[in-house]
């Protein structure tokens, strides 16, 4: 008997923690419905009670899976102390630190949705949007409040620095994915960083 018999919540999560890793691995539209089911151990009568088409389900993935956890690492490592913009570069060096052929070996899940579906599903197109949009806004409110602090220089604007940002991590991911090579990841992220330090009020 399946570990998710009679345990309707714990059977959703397990559909959509199968769904999250075959997509990042295979895209959506390579997902099969019948190896998650058969990772799973759910019958098929039970994946239609809770998501009526594979469509429902790549969606819940992306609210559901990827969005959150992916949104609160940001937020948390953008909240850390008084200087939003060192909390910034902390968070970057840290995932240049830890970049390894595991991390680049299949890109960024969010990325590669948008880069498979965003021109082919606008519903997909729009979730995904959702997301890259509140990290922007993330790192936007950290820059104002650097701003606010006085540690940037004169000019400077938060919300543009914050699209360069977002733009910069994920190209970093996707041509490192592409070489299959997580120095060309860290390399990348080193040189945001150094933009960003350029950023900085020389009295701050």
């Amino acid at each position: 008997m399946s570990r998710t018999a009679h345990n309707p919540e714990a059977t959703r999560r397990a559909l959509l923690e199968s769904a999250a890793t075959q997509i990042h691995r295979l895209g959506f539209q390579a997902t099969s419905l019948d190896a998650i089911l058969a990772e799973t151990g759910v019958s098929k009568g039970a994946l239609y009670h809770h998501f009526a088409t594979k469509h429902d389900l790549g969606l819940a993935v992306v609210d559901e899976v990827y969005r959150t956890p992916f949104l609160d690492e940001w937020r948390a490592g953008l909240s850390q102390g008084g200087d939003p913009l060192t909390d910034l570069l902390v968070l970057l060096r840290r995932k240049r630190d830890q970049a390894s052929l595991c991390t680049v070996q299949h890109g960024c899940p969010l990325n590669n949705l948008a880069q498979e579906l965003a021109g082919l599903d606008e519903e997909f197109r729009r979730r995904i949007e959702a997301v890259m949009r509140d990290w922007r806004l993330l790192i936007q409110d950290a820059l104002e409040r650097a701003r606010l602090a006085g540690l940037l220089r004169p000019g400077v604007d938060p919300a543009r620095e914050a699209a360069f940002v977002v733009a910069v991590v994920e190209g970093a991911t996707g041509t490192a994915k592409t070489a299959q090579d997580p120095q060309l990841f860290a390399d990348t992220l080193a040189t945001l960083e150094e933009h960003l330090l350029a950023l900085r009020l020389r009295s701050a």
